[in-house]
């Protein structure tokens, strides 16, 4: 199942009151959302990965004089950024889970707790209007027998473990509130012993017109 952000809008609303309270003109009208709307919202989403935030703004083609938008100096507030790609996996000689559809009211990982691993996210790239979250990872001796099956991107957002630098991302995470943003179901990927397994996630946004 695909589920996507719709009807992204917003009302402006104007009153007049006078010195005693009374309402005596109310005035709404629809906004409009200008071509930077969501870059600057998909920026806020993007983790600080060290030498990755501060040095990349989104792509403005064609150049037509539109501000050039970038996550900012430092990054996001990390407690909104997406951090992690969640795996869940069997192992060999298990049966596969079967796992079911995801819909936009998942919050867990289907596969049972001691079958997630975390990743924290490698590099992100930005498109005019995307980003794509990067994790990629070496496969050892000890993980080769994994067969991924299920993906999640999470984000530190109900955190109450104190505030979270942007240098630091724990890895593993040690918060203890992880929010799932994306879900995801795919066919089992299994790699050996040196390969490397790569996993790239597109967020997209539509461009206001």
């Amino acid at each position: 199942m695909q589920s996507r952000v719709l009807g992204l809008k917003g009302l402006v609303t104007v009153e007049v009151i006078t010195p005693e309270g009374e309402v005596i003109y109310t005035g709404t009208q629809s906004n409009t959302l200008v071509k930077e709307a969501p870059k600057i919202l998909l920026g806020n989403i993007l983790p600080y990965l060290a030498g990755v935030s501060n040095n990349r703004s989104f792509s403005n083609t064609p150049n037509d004089g539109r501000p050039v938008i970038s996550p900012g100096e430092g990054g996001p507030d990390a407690h909104r950024a997406v951090s992690y790609v969640a795996l869940g996996y069997y192992e060999d000689g298990e049966a596969d889970p079967g796992l079911a559809a995801v819909t936009p009211n998942d919050l867990t990982m289907q596969v049972s707790a001691d079958r997630v691993a975390h990743k924290v996210l490698t590099d992100y790239t930005l498109g005019q209007y995307s980003v794509s979250f990067i994790a990629s990872f070496t496969v050892d001796a000890g993980t080769e027998n994994r067969n991924y099956v299920e993906a999640a991107l999470m984000c530190p957002a109900l955190s109450d473990d104190g505030p979270m630098t942007f240098a630091a991302i724990p890895d593993p995470p040690t918060l203890n509130h992880l929010v799932m943003f994306a879900h995801q179901i795919h066919s089992p990927v299994q790699a050996n012993e040196g390969n490397t397994i790569k996993y790239t996630w597109t967020i997209s946004m539509q461009e206001p017109s």
